[in-house]
């Protein structure tokens, strides 16, 4: 398992950082990461994301777990100061048993943050900040 940093601002028309199936990111403060595409995606157990700086997508910001049912334990922070936002879809989108958002910073999106707690765990989120959305702010899918 590596944890990768972004340490550096950047903008693009692909996605950012795929975190495969064992990464993780954290990305530092004063970086801002935007795309027109899914910003941070991963298909594995155990990861998380944590963010100090901004992330912005047009389409889903952070992308975590691509099944409810076969992954678990993925988890976002986002800081004081911080933010993770989506032009059209869910800022954060967590699929799997016992995915945790903890946000102390601003969410903000279409949905602003989704997630898939499978039919035998629980997702949890913790803010102490703000989670705004057209649409709705929080979104749980059983499996």
């Amino acid at each position: 398992m590596t944890m990768q940093i972004a340490s550096t601002s950047t903008v693009s028309a692909t996605t950012l950082y795929n975190l495969g199936t064992t990464d993780s990111l954290y990305v530092m403060p004063d970086v801002h990461l935007a795309t027109t595409e899914t910003a941070v995606i991963s298909s594995g157990t155990a990861q998380s994301v944590q963010v100090m700086g901004s992330i912005f997508s047009s389409s889903i910001a952070i992308d975590l777990g691509g099944s409810v049912t076969s992954n678990a334990n993925d988890r976002v922070i986002v800081g004081a100061g911080a933010s993770v936002s989506s032009g059209y879809s869910g800022a954060i989108r967590i699929m799997g048993t016992n995915a945790r958002v903890e946000n102390y910073g601003q969410i903000f999106g279409t949905y602003g943050v989704i997630l898939g707690g499978g039919s035998t765990g629980h997702a949890t989120v913790y803010n102490e900040g703000t989670i705004s959305a057209n649409t709705y702010g929080i979104v749980l899918y059983a499996g």
